[in-house]
């Protein structure tokens, strides 16, 4: 299939919002194409599963080229604000917008949430995702900072480390709100 010539800055992402089952349908017609991409992952057979935890402790985001949606990327928080988890699954993107800077938009939105999101709490965080063994995508999360950590039957489970500076002026009662 030929690719379709798309500029990055056409590209918009976006949150996943509660009741938006519309842009739901589209994350799972996304997810069902592009089965065969060598993330560790079942099939995403109905929008219910997509909305799970939706607002609570999953964000969905949504890569919308001229308005229609293009790529998706799953991102889970996992424990509280003192030991807090992040991982990130189900980073798609349709075969014809593969190999224009989509899949890494998403990745940097998500990092930049995390990041704002844990940055006065924390010095640091770790982003877990899983990625076959067989995958091409091994090496792109590499180069993306991704490091395996753990080896299983078919998966590499990988990390990231993300550090910030120590917020200046930080006070007790801000680490208790």
């Amino acid at each position: 299939m030929i690719g379709l010539m798309v500029s990055l800055e056409s590209t918009e992402i976006k949150i996943l919002e509660e009741e938006d089952y519309e842009t739901a349908t589209k994350i799972v017609e996304v997810l069902n194409n592009n089965l065969d991409d060598g993330t560790a992952r079942e099939r995403e057979d109905d929008v219910d599963t997509v909305m799970k935890g939706v607002g609570e402790n999953v964000t969905w985001l949504v890569a919308q080229v001229a308005g229609k949606v293009q790529g998706c990327l799953r991102v889970e928080i996992e424990g509280g604000r003192r030991r807090r988890r992040y991982y990130l699954s189900h980073l798609k993107v349709d075969e014809p917008f593969r190999h224009q800077g989509i899949g890494r938009k998403l990745m940097d939105t998500a990092e930049e949430m995390i990041s704002e999101v844990s940055k006065n709490y924390h010095r640091r965080v770790i982003v877990w995702l899983k990625v076959l063994q067989l995958s091409q995508h091994v090496d792109w999360y590499r180069r993306r900072g991704f490091r395996v950590r753990r080896e299983t039957y078919r998966t590499f489970e990988m990390r990231k480390r993300i550090r910030f500076k120590k917020p200046k002026n930080r006070k007790k009662s801000d680490m208790a709100a």
